[in-house]
């Protein structure tokens, strides 16, 4: 059993070696897709006080550097490759509201509230890659870097939004030579805006976001 875990542990380190590591700068431009909704607030009196609509939600260019491991050596064919790339990229996302208060000196009655939120993310993707054409998938690790608080002047709404999130990612690309141009999907498993709370009870939208992007990617190459 142990000489099994270290010949498993050298061919590893073997594959390492020869795989070849590319790095370069990527740029994302994603677009997100959210159902409008609303959720209706209210007070002691079971009287509606507040009314919150979700109207869309804008992810801004993210921009970041890349790694890319690939691994050809163990193929026959040799137009047939595997694929390892980790990637860490900053992300800037608003979600727009409109807010309308049923208070009786309510002033303004109705806003436009946006809720502004950045990322780190860390996308982890394998796949495989045949002559120019690359298929991959694998999970993001988000986590927040800074947000915008919007509800601070009404009582009973709290934002409690989670410093980590988690997403799945797939991508079909197209590479030549070293400037690589892929589709990705992702499915984001938060609700959109699971961080309200009203009366300590979560009063959020809990539809999952989905969002497509275009990526481009260009990587120097570099040797092991």
């Amino acid at each position: 059993m142990q000489k099994a875990i270290v010949i498993v542990i050298l061919l590893s380190i073997n594959g390492l070696l020869s795989a070849q590591l590319t790095i370069g700068p990527k740029v994302s431009f994603a677009k997100s897709f959210v159902g409008s909704s609303e959720q209706l607030y209210d007070n002691n009196q079971n009287l509606v006080i507040y009314r919150l609509e979700l109207n869309k939600q804008q992810v801004f260019p993210s921009i970041g550097i890349v790694g890319n491991y690939r691994f050809s050596e163990s193929f026959t064919n040799r137009n047939l490759s595997a694929f390892i790339q980790l990637e860490s990229l900053f992300t800037y996302r608003r979600t727009h509201f409109t807010f309308e208060n049923f208070l009786s000196d309510a002033d303004p009655r109705i806003s436009t509230l946006v809720k502004g939120v950045s990322f780190v993310r860390f996308p982890v993707l394998g796949g495989l890659s045949y002559r120019s054409l690359k298929f991959g998938i694998g999970p993001i690790f988000s986590f927040r870097t800074s947000e915008e608080k919007i509800f601070d002047l009404y009582p009973n709404i709290e934002e409690r939004f989670r410093s980590f999130e988690p997403s799945a990612s797939a991508l079909i690309g197209y590479r030549v030579d070293d400037f690589i141009l892929d589709i990705s999907y992702e499915y984001h498993f938060n609700g959109v805006s699971e961080f309200i709370y009203y009366k300590n009870k979560n009063g959020g939208f809990k539809d999952q976001p989905h969002y497509l992007a275009l990526n481009a990617t260009y990587l120097f190459r570099t040797r092991y």
